[in-house]
């Protein structure tokens, strides 16, 4: 959260924000509270799935790349 906070400082009061997440977990509701306009009126959820259970789309495949920083932008476009 330091690096939003952090980036949101330097940004225009009247900029858009977006947040994704696969899941909606309690910590990334409050971090999209402390961000996000006041008025529950302006701000936009879509859900897609059940809301029942907090749990990632089953067809979403994660893969973890353990990188030093010289190979990351190469690892990068690979994968893009």
């Amino acid at each position: 959260e330091p690096q939003i906070s952090k980036i949101l400082k330097k940004t225009r009061k009247n900029h858009q924000t977006l947040f994704f997440s696969a899941t909606w977990p309690n910590k990334v509701h409050k971090m999209a509270s402390k961000y996000l306009r006041e008025s529950e009126q302006e701000r936009v959820k879509v859900t897609i799935g059940s809301t029942e259970e907090l749990v990632a789309n089953k067809s979403i495949t994660q893969v973890f790349h353990e990188l030093d920083d010289s190979e990351k932008d190469m690892a990068l476009w690979k994968i893009v």
